[in-house]
This record gives C-alpha cells, structure tokens and sequence, in this order.
C-alpha cells in the first residue's frame, strides 16, 4: 500500500494502522515521488489525498500506464466534501471524504484489492495483469510492430504467497529501473508460478540478469522452510 499524504499526522495514523493490520505501507507527499515508487514497487492499493498538487497528472500516468493501470486508487477527499458528490477525479476507482471511519477505510480498501482478481483480470496474490490482459497486450504489440522481447519466469514447485509476492516485487522494481514506454509485466493464472515480462531487446539481458540475481540472492532465507526455489527464464520475441 502507498499513503499519498502531505499532512503528516494523517499520513502517520494511516501508516500505524495498516500496518497493524498487516501490511508494508509506503508514505509519500508528493505526487511525483509517488509516481516514481507505483513505478517500482508492487503495489495493490495506493490511499491518495485529493487536494495535491500533481494529482491529475498522477492519475493520468498511472491508468496510461500498462503496469499501473490496475493498482487500485483511493482518493481521501477534503473535509468539507462527501463521496457522495460528483468527483473531479474520474480515473480514480473509489473516494471518501478525510473525516472517514477507520473500519470503512479498512472495508473500501479490502474491497479494492481484490476487484479486478475477481473478473480474473489480475492475479488474486500479486494484482498483476493476468492471463486476457497479457493476451491483450501480445496482441498489441503484434499490431503495432516493432521490436520486443518476452520473458517467461518459471518458479518451480508451489511455494507460500510471501515467496510469490516477493519474486513479483523483484520483477516490479527491475522493470522500473529499466523502464521502456509500452513495457509490461503479467501472471499466468494457474498452478504453476509463472511469469512474463514484456521489454525492448536493449534493456532485456540486464533485466534477466537482474532478476535472477537478486532472486538466487535471497533464495536460502525464502526457502528456509519450504526447500530452495529455482528460478528459470526462457525468452521469445515479438
């Protein structure tokens, strides 16, 4: 989760109980940095105070955005305005005002976290683009032309949602660091833990390499107890 807040009590409060709750929370107050952190970190839920600056512009990139576009958004209208009003904030995918009911807020953003999964959009761990979407997104590419390379990770065996999520997160913050304009990452729905990553032929071997490494890197801590995780890739081009 990101917290996109420049007040920093609420942003603290926020941050507190979500993380009781369970999970890793981000903090920003600023509309670019938080583009740049949805860019390379894998996010389910992004929590965005309406009334900053950039605001438009944030939300713009991250639906245009063929990894962003199904992070959920949460935008936390100012005090004196009620959800209930026509919002100016369309791409948005839901809004309470910031004199919320900490349970409602915790029920909006379970709610969102699952909503694209649940039209089998997305993968119910990781929120990545699932199995139509990356077709979707072949078929672009392949009317558009151009060069591309593909990346099919395979995780062999089923291992716990932490090692999934974990290896999705790895993945999420290489192509960020190596980013190209059409880019794309996806999860096969499915058994098998498998993954595929969309990118231009000059940044693919560092990506591959990026990936592996740091994953074979952490391998013995994440499978102290369920064996050691191999990691395979296997390329195609488009």
């Amino acid at each position: 989760m990101l917290v996109v807040e420049e007040d920093a009590d609420v942003a603290k409060m926020l941050c507190l109980y979500f993380d009781s709750q369970g999970y890793e929370v981000l903090v920003s107050n600023r509309c670019d940095e938080a583009l740049r952190i949805c860019r390379t970190k894998l996010l389910r839920v992004v929590l965005l105070a309406a009334q900053l600056s950039g605001v438009d512009d944030l939300l713009d990139s991250l639906r245009s955005g063929a990894h962003t576009q199904y992070i959920s958004v949460i935008c936390l209208l100012p005090e004196d305005r009620h959800s209930d009003e026509p919002p100016e904030l369309g791409l948005a995918d839901d809004y309470l005002p910031k004199l919320f009911d900490i349970e409602e807020l915790k029920r909006r953003v379970e709610t969102a976290r699952p909503h694209w999964a649940q039209k089998g959009m997305t993968h119910p761990v990781t929120g990545l683009p699932a199995d139509p979407l990356i077709e979707e997104r072949l078929r672009e590419i392949k009317e558009a032309g151009g060069a591309w390379v593909g990346l099919r990770f395979h995780l062999d065996g089923a291992y716990p949602d932490k090692v999934v999520f974990y290896l999705a997160d790895v993945m999420w913050e290489t192509i960020g660091a190596y980013p190209v304009q059409g880019d794309f990452i996806g999860q096969l729905l499915g058994p098998l833990n498998e993954f595929v990553i969309i990118t231009g032929p000059d940044v693919a071997t560092q990506i591959h390499q990026v990936i592996m490494q740091k994953f074979h890197r952490e391998r013995e801590f994440l499978g102290e107890h369920w064996g050691t995780p191999e990691l395979s890739c296997q390329w195609f081009y488009l």
